[in-house]
Order: C-alpha cells, then sequence, then structure tokens
C-alpha cells in the first residue's frame, strides 16, 4: 500500500479534540451545577459534536467554513450553559479552547499518520492509545498552565479588545495552518500530504504559544493595576492616621493653652455673665479633648477618626479593643487593616435606610494565642450580599474595591486569615492572627 495515501483528520477525532478542550476550561471555571449533572451534560454534547462533525464529513467544500463556525458556536454553547461567566469570558475562553482543539488534533494527527501510514503499523489498541496518550498531555499541559495564568488574577475578565485581538489571532492561525489544502502553491504551503500536516500542527502549536504569552502579559498588567490600587488605598489609610494624630496634638495643645487662659482670666475681677461665659468655654474645650484609649496611639488616632464620621451619619459606634495585642504590627499595617475594614462598614451603613438600625462593632482580643478583630456592621437586607462576589458601592470601580484585598494582603504577611460571613442580619469581617510577645 501506498505510504503517501492521502488520510486527513478523522472527523470524530477533531469531535473529541474540541470536546476535550472545552472540558479544561470547564473544570478551570465555577460551574453551574454539580458534578454529576456537569458530568451528564457534558456527555450529551460531545454526542452533538460527534454527530455534528462526522455527519457534514462528505458534504461539498464549501460548506467547510459553516460547519467549523457551527463546531465553534456549539462549543461556546457547552461551555456557556456549564460555566459561570458574561458572555465575553465565555467568548474568549471559547476562542483559546478551539484553538488548543486545533493543536491537539494536528499534533495527535501528526504522529499517527506518521506510525500508521507510513511505518505501517496498525492496530485498534495504538490508534486509541496514541489518541488518549497526546491529548491527555496536551490537556492536562494547557489545563495547568492556563491554571497557573488565571490564578495570577484575582477576578477572570475580559474587555471587548482582548476578545477582539485573540479572534484576529486564531483566524490568522487557522488560515495559515489551513493554506496548503486551499492555495498549495505558495511559499507557507506544500503539496506533500505529510508536510501539510507538520506545516499545520507546527502553526497551531506556535499560535497557541502566541496567545499563552499575551495572555500571561493581560495577567501581569491586571496584576499591577492591583497592586497599584493596593498600595494606593494602604498610603490613603496611613495619611488619614498621620492626618488624625496632627489634629489630636493640636487639639492637646490647644486644651492646654485655653486651660491657661481660662486659669488666668478667672483671677481678674469680671461680671458674673463673663463668668458663666468663661465656663461654657471650658466646658466645650472639654468636648475637644481626647477620650479614646485603647492602650495603642495608632489605634487611638483611627477609632477617633471613625467616631467622627459615625457621629455625622448617626451610626452607633461600639468598641472593645485591648491595643497593646497589634503592637507587633508596622502601623501602616494597623491602620489599612482597621482603617479599611471599618470604611467598609461606615460605607454600608450609610446606605441602610433605617438610622436606627446604624451600627457597627469592633472588637480586637486574644482567643487561644489568637489576635481575634472583628468587624460587624448591621444589614438589613443578609439574602442579597454575596459573599464571593462583594461589589463597591462607589460608582467610579476602577479605583474603588480593593479595600478587602489589602485588608488581605496585610493579613497574610503576618500568617493570618481573613474570612467574611453574613450570621444574621450581620456582616461579620474576622480576622485571625498568631499572637507574638
Amino acid at each position: 500500500m501506498n505510504p503517501w495515501i492521502y488520510s486527513d483528520i478523522p472527523r470524530i477525532f477533531t469531535a473529541i479534540a474540541q470536546w476535550g478542550a472545552c472540558m479544561v476550561y470547564v473544570f478551570l471555571l465555577k460551574n453551574k451545577y454539580g458534578r454529576r449533572k456537569t458530568g451528564i451534560l457534558s456527555a450529551l454534547f460531545l454526542a452533538m459534536q460527534c454527530i455534528l462533525l462526522m455527519g457534514t464529513e462528505n458534504i461539498a467544500v464549501i460548506w467547510w467554513i459553516p460547519v467549523i463556525a457551527a463546531s465553534v458556536f456549539l462549543m461556546w454553547l457547552m461551555l456557556f450553559t456549564l460555566c459561570k461567566g458574561t458572555f465575553l469570558d465565555i467568548a474568549y475562553v471559547t476562542s483559546c479552547a478551539f484553538l488548543i482543539a486545533e493543536t491537539a488534533a494536528s499534533m495527535e494527527w501528526l504522529i499517527h499518520y506518521y506510525i500508521e501510514y507510513i511505518c505501517g503499523f496498525r492496530q485498534w489498541a495504538f490508534v486509541v492509545g496514541t489518541l488518549a496518550l497526546i491529548y491527555g498531555v496536551l490537556f492536562y499541559l494547557a489545563w495547568a498552565i492556563e491554571k497557573r495564568l488565571l490564578k495570577r488574577a484575582s477576578v477572570f475578565s475580559v474587555s471587548p479588545r482582548d476578545l477582539s485581538l485573540l479572534a484576529v489571532t486564531i483566524i490568522f492561525m487557522f488560515f495559515m495552518s489551513n493554506l496548503s489544502y486551499v492555495f498549495p502553491d505558495t511559499p507557507f504551503s506544500s503539496r506533500l500530504f505529510y508536510e501539510v500536516f507538520r506545516i499545520r500542527a507546527l502553526i497551531d502549536l506556535m499560535g497557541l504559544t502566541v496567545v499563552f504569552i499575551y495572555q500571561l502579559q493581560i495577567r501581569e498588567k491586571c496584576e499591577m493595576i492591583e497592586l497599584n490600587s493596593i498600595n494606593q488605598v494602604l498610603r490613603s489609610q496611613y495619611e488619614k492616621y498621620l492626618y488624625q494624630q496632627k489634629n489630636n496634638e493640636l487639639i492637646s495643645i490647644m486644651y492646654h493653652d485655653l486651660k491657661h487662659q481660662i486659669v488666668a482670666l478667672r483671677k481678674e475681677k469680671d461680671e458674673k455673665r463673663k463668668e458663666e461665659w468663661l465656663d461654657s468655654i471650658e466646658n466645650g474645650i472639654e468636648s475637644y479633648r481626647a477620650t479614646v484609649n485603647t492602650g495603642n496611639t495608632v489605634i487611638d488616632a483611627i477609632i477617633e477618626d471613625k467616631l467622627m464620621n459615625t457621629k455625622k451619619h448617626q451610626i452607633v459606634f461600639t468598641y472593645v479593643i485591648n491595643g497593646k495585642l497589634l503592637e507587633f504590627m508596622h502601623v501602616t499595617d494597623i491602620c489599612n487593616i482597621l482603617g479599611n475594614g471599618l470604611d467598609n462598614a461606615i460605607e454600608a451603613e450609610i446606605l441602610e435606610p433605617k438610622k436606627e438600625k446604624r451600627m457597627i462593632h469592633l472588637k480586637v482580643a486574644a482567643q487561644r494565642k489568637m489576635v481575634c478583630i472583628t468587624i460587624e456592621n448591621y444589614i438589613s437586607s443578609p439574602e442579597k450580599i454575596k459573599i464571593d462576589n462583594l461589589q463597591t458601592t462607589k460608582r467610579n470601580t476602577v479605583c474603588h474595591g480593593y479595600g478587602i484585598k489589602s485588608i488581605r494582603y496585610c493579613v497574610e504577611k503576618y500568617q493570618g486569615n481573613l474570612l467574611l460571613k453574613v450570621k444574621g442580619n450581620w456582616f461579620v469581617l474576622n480576622i485571625m492572627i498568631p499572637q507574638k510577645e
């Protein structure tokens, strides 16, 4: 038998490759259903993919592109049905899955064709084994790479620009890898069947590498934006602390200076009305005297600042704090953890329509050799809170929404843990940090 007889990739191999590439992202992204239902639906989509491609195997060449488009749509439908995400997110991962499928199918067929048709080694077990081994290795590598890339960004989000650039790249790579079938006499194509397979496999592999590098750049850009935003939040809280500390010092100086002035004025012989007026001034000055004493001057300044803010918005703010427990922490970390935590609670309480239910409670205490920091704020509609998808209440979502991330960043510096939960009508931020001498 002529070893160079032409035999292109079987349609069932392509169908399995497309389904397997989709499964890579089914395992990576959050699923809409449980394992059992996901498994059943996945098997159903595999059958549909096989029926589509195998049923159109002998149609005219003019229908080749529409069939490919239909198979890509079926891949998108599978991912959209099984995975959580927006239209753009699913379209993006579908494009990636299509390129992974093309690469896996072309690489498998390159090796398979060489061994079966050129070397003449044909056995049914070999066909299945080669398919399973090569697909398994390639899909696992794609899953491992994508998992690392997705892990680098806290939120998977795709912009129209990202999707457009990816689509253009994949269309170009797909056209170049199949150029030999349409225009075999160009410098980038070939008339030899095995050379066609080799060119297709190498171009698909190169395209997949380009896409992964592009995704790495996107993730690094997102990391840089997120890190800058967190640093901005850290600086903001520290600047608030410095401002409040300076105010406290000025108030203390004003308090002592006026005290001396009042003492001097009392020695003079004044009318009774003037005496009463001086008494009222003294009483007013007393209200400016620092009243917070937690055992930690940094925490004192933060609490005094938040007390003025909560009083302004008619929020009941209570606290039980052993400030000495946080003396081992850097001042900027204390400002970030307590400042951001309380700011988030205050912002939530301002939105509470019933003013009599605006309540915040802060507790810093020792518990089993751990420092426990708990911030609780009342919520009238706990069912609307989604812990996994907390959204900022500010209009500028680009510059905000990093409060919790910056808190988590500081907590993890001290080998601590942060837990968010809803307990009854209370939203609870709970931090546990190992206690240090």
